[in-house]
């Protein structure tokens, strides 16, 4: 996706549209690389950012990386959906704890337990912290 599209079309705009709508991955070309361009890039997620010029191998090589993170990312996105589905449906309590003692996560049995709702439990830290 070139940022620079023409007349009134933005191409990250366009580029945030295809990533979050169409969940597809989007590599941008441009000649423009200033630090206020590749921050608004950002919002894209993209898999690339290519400054002009560019050989058809870095473009390849750019494509190529891109679509193998995408498959990557997606594939661990399924696992994390499965995951989160598979904690919430046990029978028992589950807390989940960062390396910093914060709650990351509660399933229903726990918020029955501890009789508050996950979103009071998220974040807090533990009696030791």
């Amino acid at each position: 996706m070139d940022i620079c599209l023409g007349d009134g079309i933005d191409g990250i705009e366009t580029g945030v549209t295809l990533a979050r709508s169409l969940k597809l991955p989007v590599v941008f070309v441009t000649g423009q690389t200033s630090p206020e361009l590749v921050e608004r890039a950002k919002a894209a997620e993209p898999v690339g950012y290519l400054a002009k010029p560019f050989t058809p191998s870095e473009l390849r090589i750019a494509i190529e990386l891109g679509l193998h993170k995408h498959a990557t990312s997606s594939a661990l996105r399924a696992r994390e959906r499965w995951f989160a589905t598979t904690l919430r449906s046990i029978a028992d309590g589950v807390l989940t704890v960062d390396p910093a003692g914060y709650i990351t996560f509660a399933n229903a049995a726990a918020e029955r337990v501890l009789g508050e709702r996950s979103e009071a439990l998220v974040d807090r830290g533990s009696p030791t912290s």
